[in-house]
């Protein structure tokens, strides 16, 4: 008898075990739309002179001001005034915000130090793992200075729901070098 217990208390611990390391491992999925997003404004930008200068900005860690959202990837292309930004916000955020499931928060990029807000021109959105969902954003006509303050912000219809410093003055971008791929997708784009 005391075996069986022992079995059972050592199944339970076990399972704990694997749902927390489990959670853990869906919680640090940063892959989805890690990538730099070839565009068509970026293709054309590339045909001109065959250079692209492209700037990305590590986010390891970090999340909004509420924690609704987390922005983990961030490219900028000063050539063509473009900004790329994914992120991933959990589904619980609509509980928070007092917004109903049916509804989509939208995300606008908003330059503090010219008090601009830009709508993005393209996005798009995948679920996983039925907790989180992910979006990458592609803004355009946007300053790219390094005295630039950029803000991702989550809007319901009715507000501001939360919003998460991307680029804070005198933040130095690193350079991107583009890959392969990228040089590939950029010559299929010019092709068609």
């Amino acid at each position: 008898m005391k075996k069986a217990i022992k079995i059972f208390f050592l199944s339970i611990l076990i399972i704990i075990f694997v749902l927390i390391f489990g959670r853990i491992l869906i919680s640090s999925d940063k892959t989805v739309f890690n990538d730099f997003y070839v565009s068509r404004a970026t293709a054309d930008a590339y045909d001109a002179d065959k250079t692209l200068n492209v700037n990305s900005l590590s986010r390891k860690s970090g999340r909004s001001e509420r924690g609704y959202f987390m922005a983990y990837s961030f490219y900028t292309v000063p050539d063509t005034g473009e900004v790329q930004a994914a992120l991933r916000y959990n589904v619980s955020a609509y509980g928070y915000t007092d917004t109903d499931e049916n509804e989509s928060f939208s995300f606008r990029l908003y330059d503090k130090t010219n008090d601009k807000y830009y709508d993005s021109v393209a996005f798009e959105k995948k679920s996983r793992y039925g907790i989180y969902r992910y979006a990458r954003f592609i803004f355009e006509g946007v300053n790219m200075d390094e005295s630039a303050e950029l803000y991702l912000v989550m809007e319901n219809s009715k507000e501001e729901c939360d919003k998460q410093c991307m680029h804070y003055e005198n933040q130095p971008y690193e350079e991107y070098k583009l890959k392969g791929r990228d040089i590939k997708e950029i010559e299929r784009m010019l092709a068609e």
